[in-house]
């Protein structure tokens, strides 16, 4: 005797995505979050690469990646031009970063830990990440967030804590993140 069967699902999903006509299905989606704060004595005007990273493997050369978050940083002395920067591997992105203009610093977002134009190393600023990527093969990568340092001189950088940090209710503790979603093309 022969039993019927019944298969029920409310979709299938393909491995490449759900298709939409001209792409943007959702392949895969990668999230790190970064609760522990972490510091570096940075150079002048130069960048830190953090451990605020995620790493994904495309499953399609000709997808896009989509790369978003952000990161909640400060840096010692009230400074009013804070960049935020990307690498892929070791390579910084240019193509995430803005257009060179003679000695300017090219960075992917910035903005300030001294809002009130008072004392900055009590605050920090959360610096928004959004860029589209281009897969180009299939291979492991890792994304990094970096920081900048836009000082003259040598200063202390730091990831989700305030430059003062002392013990009290007052001052803040905060969180950074980083996604990355692969998209059909």
């Amino acid at each position: 005797r022969i039993m019927a069967s019944k298969l029920r699902v409310d979709h299938i999903e393909p491995v490449g995505g759900i298709p939409t006509g001209g792409g943007g299905g959702v392949i895969q989606v990668v999230s790190t979050t970064k609760t522990d704060t972490e510091e570096n004595s940075t150079s002048a005007t130069s960048l830190w690469k953090t451990s605020l990273s995620a790493s994904i493997t495309p499953k399609s050369a000709t997808s896009k990646i989509l790369i978003f978050g952000f990161a909640s940083v400060s840096v010692a002395g009230p400074q009013f031009n804070i960049g935020l920067g990307l690498y892929k591997d070791s390579t910084y992105m240019t193509g995430a970063a803005g257009d060179a203009a003679s000695s300017r610093a090219k960075v992917h977002s910035s903005g300030m830990n001294a809002p009130d134009g008072g004392n900055g190393e009590n605050t920090m600023v959360s610096l928004p990440i959004n860029y589209m990527d281009t897969a180009g093969d299939t291979s492991s990568r890792t994304y990094y967030v970096a920081i900048r340092n836009p000082s003259s001189i040598t200063r202390v950088v730091r990831l989700n804590y305030s430059i003062t940090d002392t013990d009290s209710a007052y001052f803040l503790r905060q969180v950074s993140t980083l996604t990355l979603m692969e998209i059909s093309a």
